[in-house]
């Protein structure tokens, strides 16, 4: 027995990994809108809805490489939430990631990238 397409049940990790594979503005576009409608639908009140959604496109697509995620970023106009911009502060290193991975669990020391980088000039 066939059992018709529903993209409701289709998980987000499956509707992320399309949105860091769209080919083109209008595609991300879509994208997006087919997102953010999942979010308000999952009960996320519309006023933050597209702001959580681009914080998790970008927290999602630094599981990728740095060319994806940057793809990512200017097509969703995003950024990481803890790394910010990739086209303004680069990727950070193994040894920044970890780093603010602990800070990030023991709420202590710079919780962002740029925190951290500030504060070693």
């Amino acid at each position: 027995m066939h059992t018709p397409f529903d993209p409701r049940n289709v998980s987000d990790k499956d509707r992320y990994d399309l949105a860091m594979k769209v080919g083109s503005k209008s595609q991300a576009d879509s994208q997006f809108a087919m997102l953010l409608q999942r979010q308000i639908e999952d009960g996320v009140p519309p006023e933050i809805a597209a702001k959580f959604l681009r914080s998790n496109l970008a927290y999602y697509a630094a599981y990728f490489d740095d060319q994806t995620r940057e793809y990512v970023e200017r097509l969703y106009q995003c950024e990481h939430p803890v790394f910010g911009a990739i086209a303004v502060y680069g990727p950070p290193s193994t040894e920044e990631a970890f780093e603010l991975g602990i800070n990030r669990g023991r709420r202590k020391g710079p919780q962002t990238l740029a925190e951290m980088r500030a504060a070693r000039l």
